[in-house]
């Protein structure tokens, strides 16, 4: 192989080991902690438990600019404050954080399932 064909080989594997840096740094993660269906909030006054999408939480406080860094009124009831939390898979029951099973996995603080 002459030395000008190995020398843009080089160039071509370098240009695409960039430009696969540069797509897996810039693509979204596929954690399972952000749902497409959103995050869990219960309303503190209603009581209701629903998923809010991360959209619906933006359109909220661009539409009440007065209420950044307070809590988000209920889409329900109008009149409650919501509170982000998590729904236990086997029995729906909502909580704040997970609670430590006697195994050290983490369970539901209500019924004590395991979760996931």
């Amino acid at each position: 192989m002459n030395k000008s064909l190995q020398v843009k080989l080089i160039l071509i594997l370098g240009a695409l080991a960039i430009l696969y840096s540069v797509k897996s740094l810039l693509s979204p993660t596929q954690s399972s902690d952000f749902s497409d269906k959103g995050t869990w909030y219960r309303c503190q006054s209603c009581g209701q438990s629903m998923q809010i999408s991360l959209d619906e939480v933006t359109a909220f406080y661009q539409a009440n600019p007065d209420r950044n860094g307070t809590p988000m009124a209920c889409p329900e009831c109008k009149i409650g404050l919501v509170s982000p939390g998590q729904k236990c898979p086997e029995n729906g029951c909502f909580f704040g954080s997970a609670a430590s099973l006697q195994d050290g996995r983490p369970g539901c603080p209500q019924c004590g399932s395991a979760l996931p």
